[in-house]
Order: C-alpha cells, then structure tokens, then sequence
C-alpha cells in the first residue's frame, strides 16, 4: 500500500516505521508473512483489497461515465517451466493463461484468474458478467452463444467483428450522443441487425 514492493522491503517497514509501530503492527519474520498466503483464503485478501479501493479517490473519466460502466476483458499466455504438468499448453510446451478484467471508468482491475493456456476466454468473460456493464474484447470472444449469455444477463458488449460475418440490418435508430463524447467516436451507427448463421 505504501509503494512497497518485495516481501523483504515489507518486513523491514513493519520492523522500522513509526506508522507500523503506532498500529501495533506484529513485527514477525519472513517465513511467517511466506505462509500467510497458503494459510488465509484468498477470499480474505480480495475484501481488503475491495475495503482499499472504496477508501481512495479514483480517478474519473467524465466522458466516459457518462455512457456507463466499461470493463476491458482480456486473456495473455504465458510460459512456464515443464514441470508445472497441469498448465498444459501444447505437446511441446506448458503455459499459463492470465485472464484479467480492468475498469476502464477508474483504470482498476476487478477480475482475474490464471488458468492453464487453454482455459476458454469466453467462459471468463460469461462468468465475471454483471447486470449494465459494457464488456470491450478483442475478436477471440466472438461467439454466438456468448453473445446470448451477455444478453440474458443484462449486460452489453463491444466486441470486434471480422468483416466477413454476414449479417442483416432490420432497424436503423437515431444516435443520441453526449456532447462530451461526440469528439471521441467516429463512424457510430445503432441499428438491430441479425447474424445469418445465428440460431439465437
């Protein structure tokens, strides 16, 4: 929290700082803050993490928070030793995949997971979904029945398109825009269309 960013850093500032001294803070050793982390659900974690967040004052895009909610949804792979048997990748490799979902409103993350690299993206993004939030991916979360899954949620999505997917425009609306906004877009259309080879 206070820029420190190695476990050792941690526990000299704990052993040193009148801040730590003045909250009491338990002064333990290395082994000790090492076990913590098997020792405590990660569940405990993520509710001081949640407990930080709502005590800072977030950064905020007035333009953008005018339109909603965004969350920018994404999944890297990355390589990991041959031993680590359970992140299988390919026959010739291990890999794990992080998938990560940032708050583009505030720039903060809000979701992520590592799995193997073969972990499906599109079921993270239909497992993090939440009522009203835009969700903004890339082209490997293209799928029908995905896009169905967000629908019935509630939520919204962006999701790049390759240009060949056949599709058919039933309405076309008028675009009402805030000022804010208008600057940042190009190019924007609303119309109800339908996918040719969707079953939904």
């Amino acid at each position: 929290i206070c820029n420190i960013k190695t476990r050792a850093q941690l526990i000299t500032e704990i052993k040193t700082s009148p801040t730590a001294d003045k909250l009491n803070m338990n002064k333990s050793s290395s082994a000790s803050y090492t076990e913590a982390f098997s020792r405590y659900d990660a569940k405990m974690f993520q509710n001081i993490f949640i407990q930080l967040l709502s005590s800072l004052n977030l950064m905020n895009i007035p333009g953008i928070d005018k339109l909603g909610m965004f969350m920018l949804v994404d999944g890297s792979i990355f390589p990991v030793i041959k031993t680590m048997t359970w992140a299988t990748y390919k026959s010739t490799a291990n890999a794990i995949k992080l998938h990560l979902s940032l708050n583009l409103n505030q720039m903060t993350p809000t979701e992520y997971i590592c799995t193997n690299a073969n972990y499906s993206e599109r079921k993270f993004l239909t497992d993090i979904l939440t009522r009203g939030i835009t969700y903004i991916c890339d082209r490997g979360y293209v799928g029908f029945k995905s896009f169905k899954v967000i629908c019935e949620q509630g939520a919204f999505f962006i999701i790049r398109c390759k240009a060949s997917i056949k599709h058919v425009v039933r309405e076309s609306f008028v675009i009402d825009l805030p000022c804010d906004v208008i600057g940042l877009l190009q190019n924007v259309k609303d119309m109800r269309i339908v996918f040719k080879n969707d079953k939904n």
